[in-house]
Formats: C-alpha cells, sequence, structure tokens
C-alpha cells in the first residue's frame, strides 16, 4: 500500500509541475495581456490533459476538477467547459466492490435487506456511487448510497500530493492572486465531512424536519438503521 500511495503522490505531483513550468514558459516569453489566446489554447489543452487524467486516476482530482470548474476568477469558460464534464462523467465501480463494502458494514448479505439492487449504479460520483432496490421490510423504494471502493485512503493520500502542489504554486504568480492555504483547507473540510455518511443523515434529517410542514419542498426519509459512515439508504 505505502508503494502504491508513493506511486500515486508521484504521479499527481509531476503532473501539476509539467502544468506550472508550460505556464511559467509562456508567461517568461509574454508580456501580461498579450498574445491572451494562445495561453488560453494552452489552458485548454491542459484542462484536457487533466481531465483524462483525473478520470483514470479519480479520487480528489475529480473533486478538484469539479470545483475549479465553478472558478470563473481563475479560468475562461472555455476552460471551465473543459473541467464540467468531471461533474456527469465519473466511471462506474463494480457491483461486487460495492456490494462488499455495504455487507462489511451492515454485517449481513445485501439480500436479507435489499431485493431488485440494480446491477449498475443510476449514479455516480467522486466519492460514492448510488443503486436502486427495494427494502424488503416494507417493500419502499429505495436509493443505497456506498462510498467508493478505497476512497478514503485514496483522498488522504491525494491530499499528501496537493500539499506538495499547494508548495509549489506559492513560488508562482498565482499565490499574489489567490489564497492557496484557505483553498486547500476548505478542500479538506468539505471533503472530510462528505467522507463520513453520518454527517451527510444528519444533514438530512435536519432539513426533513425544518422543511416537513413546506408542501412545494420534499426531502426523502432515510432508514437510519441502514445507515453507517460508508452506506446511506
Amino acid at each position: 500500500m505505502k508503494r502504491w500511495a508513493l506511486y500515486r503522490i508521484v504521479v499527481i505531483v509531476t503532473m501539476f509541475a509539467r502544468y506550472i513550468f508550460t505556464i511559467y514558459r509562456f508567461t517568461r516569453k509574454n508580456r501580461p495581456g498579450t498574445n491572451n489566446e494562445e495561453f488560453e489554447r494552452i489552458m485548454i489543452r491542459i484542462a484536457r490533459d487533466y481531465k483524462k487524467k483525473a478520470l483514470r486516476l479519480e479520487g480528489l482530482l475529480i473533486k478538484l476538477g469539479q470545483f475549479l470548474s465553478i472558478r470563473a476568477d481563475l479560468f475562461p469558460p472555455s476552460v471551465l467547459m473543459e473541467l464540467t464534464e468531471l461533474v456527469d462523467k465519473v466511471p462506474s465501480s463494480k457491483l461486487g466492490e460495492s456490494r462488499k463494502i455495504i455487507e462489511e458494514d451492515w454485517g449481513l448479505p445485501i439480500e436479507e435487506i435489499i431485493s431488485d439492487i440494480s446491477s449498475r449504479p443510476v449514479a455516480s460520483a467522486s466519492i460514492g456511487e448510488v443503486y436502486s432496490g427495494t427494502l424488503k421490510s416494507n417493500g419502499k423504494k429505495v436509493a443505497i448510497k456506498v462510498q467508493r471502493p478505497n476512497i478514503e485512503q485514496i483522498i488522504k493520500t491525494d491530499f499528501r500530493a496537493m500539499r506538495i502542489v499547494i508548495a509549489m504554486l506559492r513560488r508562482t504568480s498565482l499565490n499574489k492572486s489567490t489564497d492557496l492555504q484557505s483553498l486547500y483547507r476548505q478542500m479538506v473540510f468539505v471533503i472530510g465531512d462528505e467522507l463520513n455518511y453520518r454527517t451527510e443523515l444528519k444533514n438530512g434529517l435536519y432539513f426533513k424536519k425544518m422543511y416537513e410542514t413546506n408542501p412545494v419542498i420534499y426531502i426523502p426519509s432515510y432508514y437510519e438503521e441502514h445507515c453507517t459512515n460508508r452506506v446511506l439508504v
């Protein structure tokens, strides 16, 4: 596992180092505000390469790409358009891998709780995936949200890589226009919460109670007895 983590860190840091050097080389040859079209083409190529590698490596890279896809203060619309594909084109895991996580947390075979579980996710994101099924206890159709395999270890490894990347970026002009440390802390805080589904359960129950008398807002019910740190029903 340590060798795998080191390999992942090297891949991520090397990728960002190449992007930084490409931008640095361009800015050394061009005065600020000149040759903007060429700079945009370079940024589009970087965004496409990042998107391709993020979809392969997954983990924090997808989450970071999604976050950057709304930063119109940092990138032109053409670059943002490339990154938005990371929002809805995340590759799915295999049901067997997700089944293992669900059954580990429940301590029971899925079939004792859920029937007719979908063979593929009906939705797939950077941290979790959603399967559909039927709750055997009452016949209700439910969504089963389960974390991706090894996602917590992957995210922790990626944060180690990003600390190195942030240190590199602090030596660039981006450090003057963006609070990089604040950006990093924000990612750690938000994604840390997303890795604990009990936090999402708590928030869901809070909003359901808040809007329970509102006729135009519907918030699904949670089956708390089947919810864990890694699984929501």
